[in-house]
């Protein structure tokens, strides 16, 4: 999946935000915003509409046992890590320092790749100060934007709905 599909996908699944949240009531009119379930409330739940500051009382007898069924499972949504780490390595020269991840190890070099390039950096191994391996490092830092987009997609299980919106964010961003 090149680039330009993985905007085109984060265009399409964007677009249809959170506006598309809301319930569909019996009488077929549907109410946009954010759900709040009350369980101190029996009788039924608030719903906050988009681009206004009141909230409007729902009672569950005004939606179908579908309808229902799909407000009260509707999953909490799951927090995001602020970066995403991979394991790395970071060598130190007495002229640079190179972050990334070790892409082959030969007997008197280093090939690292960083987020700078998509060909590995070369480190002489008689120009190390230090060596740390094993680091946790932020995707950022061993792969560029495109890079992080591929290596999501190459492991995105078709099926997965929200892991294709992530990766459309991803893309997006």
């Amino acid at each position: 999946m090149g680039t330009f599909d993985c905007a085109l996908l984060a265009v399409v699944l964007l677009s249809t935000g959170p506006e598309d949240d809301g319930v569909l009531l019996r009488s077929g009119k549907f109410i946009s915003g954010s759900i709040h379930l009350d369980e101190s409330t029996k009788d039924g739940f608030i719903v906050r509409p988009w681009g206004s500051e009141g909230a409007v009382f729902i009672r569950w007898s005004q939606l179908t046992s579908a309808e229902i069924d799909r407000v009260t499972n509707k999953p909490a949504p799951t927090a995001r890590p602020a970066v995403d780490l991979v394991d790395g390595i970071r060598v130190h020269t007495i002229s640079r320092t190179v972050v990334g991840v070790l892409v082959r190890e030969d007997v008197d070099r280093l090939s690292i790749k960083t987020g700078d390039s998509r060909t590995p950096v070369v480190v002489p191994k008689s120009a190390l100060l230090s060596r740390e391996d094993r680091v946790a490092i932020p995707e950022t830092e061993a792969y560029g934007p495109e890079e992080r987009v591929e290596r999501r997609a190459a492991r995105l299980d078709p099926k997965d709905i929200q892991g294709a919106i992530d990766l459309a964010g991803t893309a997006a961003r």
